[in-house]
């Protein structure tokens, strides 16, 4: 999909630069104009070839990819505790780093923000210069709370929300800890067993002159190959080199458009993403309105935090222009259809009685709800599945060889 950068007038008279992708310029010219936005001037980003020093930066830095959500909720949640207790800022944040161990990956942001602090620089601002640990709801709450004197009490949402977005992760990586286990056992195994084993058994068979079946003879084809260092480093490069070609593809905005778009829809897979992605969107956008964030901006921010441009096309998009044309934010997430009905349901009600930032709470927990519920189903499908791959796998190795022997004592016998 196409994505194009817009400068343009927003209805409060300042210039803003707009980078919003979509299938035709038109559609982006029509909803900003309902949204009393004036256009300067809109291009179409084109896409240039990777030089090989950025494409290479995009492949390390994919697979160098660091989780400090639990180091953050932790950090949080003592900043919390300590500035309700009356402590400065200035202070809690001398406490928490001292307190820290060396190795602690958030020790360094921590000095740099009570460096910010001392200087007088906005806590929020200094913030922005880590955006892969402090996000933009996280900034934008801290901004809030600084903005109304109710820093504290910030801190202790984003601690909340954190807390649970831990468990959540937790919840995943031990869903899927028993069959990364078996499947990475079982092919240590299986590689054992053609490489050590299996060569010395179908050099018999090999000689045993009699027609060999076809699955005996797939069998030595990829014993030989597996034999041949040659072939297998050429093939290592050629994974690589197809994988380093794929990462660089999801690094541009059509190809991360893409990448979202199929993990939504694996099965199974595709709906845990749904779910995952809706819950992490409904809570974000409870706490952003909590704070009194006007909605387009709380939908825009909560979009950007769950990190799915298909998403953010399909679902944020449509519910800032709707939003922006007087429609509720329910009605809006129905027209799109992927939201579940009983959350959609949920926001209608809390838009009904005034109180949304509440029932998208309520929302949320009863998307995690559905979310644990889901990965325990995709566990125990798992667990049959893995075991009958494996005993086809085993069983396709037993016939390879017992196949000949039993061809052969039908000769004898004949």
């Amino acid at each position: 999909m196409p994505t194009f950068v817009i400068q343009s007038v927003a209805p409060d008279g300042k210039k803003q630069k707009i980078v919003r992708e979509a299938p035709e310029k038109q559609k982006i010219i029509d909803s900003l104009l309902t949204q009393g936005y004036s256009i300067i001037s809109i291009e179409e980003i084109t896409e240039t070839s990777h030089n090989i020093r950025a494409s290479v930066k995009n492949f390390a830095s994919f697979f160098r990819k660091r989780d400090y959500s639990e180091n953050l909720a932790i950090a949080t949640r003592q900043l919390a505790t300590l500035l309700a207790a009356g402590i400065t800022i200035a202070e809690a944040f001398n406490v928490i780093i001292d307190s820290a161990d060396r190795k602690d990956p958030l020790k360094e942001p921590l000095q740099y923000l009570l460096k910010g602090i001392k200087e007088g620089k906005r806590l929020d601002k200094s913030m922005e210069k880590y955006p892969d640990i402090f996000t933009a709801n996280y900034r934008g709450v801290v901004a809030l709370g600084m903005n109304t004197g109710a820093i504290a009490d910030a801190f202790k949402s984003l601690a909340e929300d954190l807390e649970k977005e831990v468990s959540l992760k937790k919840k995943i990586s031990a869903a899927m800890t028993y069959p990364t286990i078996t499947f990475f056992l079982s092919l240590v195994l299986n590689i054992g067993l053609f490489v050590f084993v299996l060569p010395k058994i179908v050099v018999v068979i090999a000689d045993l002159n009699v027609k060999l079946p076809w699955i005996t003879q797939a069998l030595m084809v990829f014993m030989d190959y597996l034999c041949n260092p040659y072939l297998v480093i050429i093939t290592l490069v050629m994974v690589i080199f197809a994988a380093y070609q794929i990462v660089c593809y999801i690094s541009t905005p059509v190809g991360k458009y893409n990448y979202d778009f199929i993990k939504l829809r694996l099965p199974i897979v595709g709906y845990i993403n749904r779910c995952r992605y809706a819950e992490q969107f409904c809570r974000s956008l409870s706490l952003l309105i909590k704070y009194g964030v006007p909605i387009q901006e709380a939908v825009f921010i909560s979009g950007k935090i769950a990190n799915n441009s298909f998403m953010e096309q399909k679902l944020v998009y449509p519910i800032i222009d709707a939003v922006s044309e007087g429609i509720f934010i329910a009605d809006a997430m129905k027209r799109t259809g992927l939201m579940p009905l009983t959350s959609v349901n949920l926001i209608a009600a809390g838009e009904a009685t005034g109180d949304i930032s509440a029932c998208l709470k309520d929302a949320a927990k009863m998307l995690e709800l559905d979310l644990t519920s889901a990965l325990q189903k995709s566990l125990t499908l798992m667990e049959p599945f893995m075991i009958v791959f494996m005993s086809a796998f085993v069983l396709s190795i037993v016939l390879a060889v017992m196949l000949p022997i039993y061809q052969i004592i039908q000769n004898f016998g004949m």
